[in-house]
């Protein structure tokens, strides 16, 4: 048959999206996260959505190394992490002990991401950067242990800053923190953590979203879909249907309650 002009663009453009799956490279992932986005492609959107998968696979399976026998010792012994994979292990357990600790401390741990009014009745939350640091002194102090370090507003490529970066070595964890209304808090796992922050070789693919929870209420943005959760439990579970099924292992996400389950944040009707 005749080979026409729109069938040789069509292979081409196919070519070029193998040729981006087949690279390892942090720039590769940025390109089908970008072109995979626009509406424009909507027509090779499955072919882009494979070619997603697959270059995660690459990438992932290039920047692996395997832990060599001292640093197995070091993480059995020590408990010191080997690779990205272990600090996102030990920094997701120190997560999941803080909101623990958050809920059910008698010190009213939750106080510290609220303003309170000259009576100390909390009154509304502490901007982001505010509950960030409050955040990163609690988790700063319990990773000693483990001797990683924390870093926050860390750099990565193309200028682009994560809230807190967990590094231990040569290998570092991005996590990314927002509260329950703003505006990015639907869209940041997929536009924020995955194609700008998880790309750093140091976090082999790994990244984690955490949202801190003030009782949603109407300053939390409406999901695209569906209505909005009412419980922290109920955001926890929407969050963790918006992870790619390829990234699932690799991309945790947690939802902290800020508010106490005998003193519930109330603010909005003050």
């Amino acid at each position: 048959g005749i080979v026409t002009a729109d069938m040789n663009r069509a292979d081409l453009v196919r070519n070029w999206i193998e040729n981006l799956a087949a690279n390892q490279s942090a720039a590769a992932t940025h390109a089908l996260s970008r072109l995979a986005a626009l509406p424009e492609l909507k027509h090779w959107a499955e072919q882009l959505g494979q070619a997603r998968l697959q270059q995660s696979t690459v990438a992932r399976d290039y920047g692996f190394v395997h832990p060599n026998p001292a640093q197995v010792a070091s993480t059995i012994y020590l408990e010191q992490p080997a690779n990205a994979g272990d600090i996102a292990a030990v920094v997701n357990e120190v997560l999941d002990k803080i909101a623990k600790d958050i809920s059910t401390s008698d010190l009213n741990l939750y106080r510290q991401f609220w303003n309170v009014d000259s009576h100390d009745r909390i009154v509304k939350p502490k901007p982001e950067p505010a509950c960030r640091d409050a955040l990163a002194a609690l988790m700063r102090e319990r990773l000693k242990k483990y001797s990683i370090q924390l870093e926050a507003e860390a750099r990565h490529v193309n200028e682009k800053r994560s809230d807190i970066l967990c590094t231990f070595g040569q290998w570092a964890v991005p996590v990314e923190i927002k509260l329950d209304r703003h505006r990015d808090m639907w869209r940041a796992i997929n536009q924020q953590l995955i194609p700008k922050y998880s790309i750093d070789p140091r976090a082999q693919g790994f990244g984690i979203y955490l949202v801190l929870w003030f009782g949603g209420g109407s300053q939390m943005p409406a999901p695209e879909s569906g209505r909005k959760p009412t419980t922290s439990a109920q955001l926890l579970q929407r969050l963790k249907e918006q992870v790619p099924s390829e990234r699932s292992k690799l991309i945790s996400v947690h939802v902290i309650d800020c508010c106490r389950t005998h003193n519930p944040c109330k603010y909005e009707e003050l």
